[in-house]
């Protein structure tokens, strides 16, 4: 056999449930009724991270009554696009404009309905633009033996690699959203001639080259000497603490 049962309306904002069991001699039956709330929002997702190059969001919210919506006060990096209505689902677009800052952000689209303004709200976070940017390009430094430091701003973790043996790193790297020296050390340039190493600088998707350029240990020196009688080319010399005499003939 067959019997029915007559629901009430359910007037709340909780979904509710109640059980029927139906006994017959040793044998027991149960039903579950489980009647949704009255008014429903629910959206498919509830957080969005998009990249610093801007992107548009599809948001998705299911529901069985009228609504309004509200972006975060004072917020101009959002803007919706279209809405679009399918039996009980309703899609809404929103761009998001890229972010050329150095900093995430994060704002909030809120949802409200028209009937008892019960409000439901996602939330939106954009990555910053990743940035390393060294205080200079190039470096030139003096022929001896010395420390060395820089100053970069980043705000992004990033490897350190150098292209020559005489220039060493000696800090440990950390991530940090300011401005930091990094230090290295370098070795006498012995040669007469000015050497150049790259420093990189390396995140995933960022690349800094500074150069650093050392002076030769000593420069090529042009003695003039006049003759009493006759003005001549002078020589050149090479090296280090040299002394000695001029042979007039």
């Amino acid at each position: 056999g067959s019997f029915s049962v007559t629901v009430d309306k359910n007037e709340t904002d909780e979904q509710r449930s109640a059980s029927i069991t139906i006994k017959a001699n040793e044998a027991t039956a149960t039903v579950n009724i489980i009647q949704g709330k009255m008014y429903v929002m629910d959206f498919t997702e509830s957080d969005y991270v998009l990249p610093c190059t801007g992107d548009t969001i599809k948001v998705t919210l299911a529901t069985n009554t009228d609504y309004e919506y509200s972006i975060q006060e004072g917020i101009s990096w959002i803007k919706p696009i279209t809405k679009t209505k399918a039996t009980q689902t309703f899609t809404h677009y929103f761009y998001v404009e890229p972010n050329n800052e150095y900093e995430s952000r994060q704002t909030s689209i809120s949802f409200i309905n028209k009937d008892n303004r019960e409000t439901k709200t996602i939330t939106v976070s954009q990555l910053q633009l990743n940035a390393i940017i060294p205080a200079d390009s190039v470096y030139r430094i003096e022929a001896k033996k010395q420390n060395f430091e820089f100053e970069v701003s980043s705000n992004v973790e990033y490897q350190i690699s150098v292209s020559e043996n005489w220039i060493k790193y000696t800090q440990t790297q950390t991530k940090a959203l300011l401005n930091k020296n990094i230090a290295f050390e370098i070795e006498e340039n012995n040669s007469f001639e000015e050497r150049t190493a790259i420093v990189t600088l390396k995140s995933d998707d960022v690349t800094q080259n500074v150069k650093i350029v050392q002076r030769p240990w000593a420069h090529r020196i042009n003695v003039a000497v006049v003759h009493c009688e006759d003005e001549f080319v002078s020589p050149y010399f090479n090296g280090r603490d040299m002394t000695g005499t001029v042979d007039w003939g």
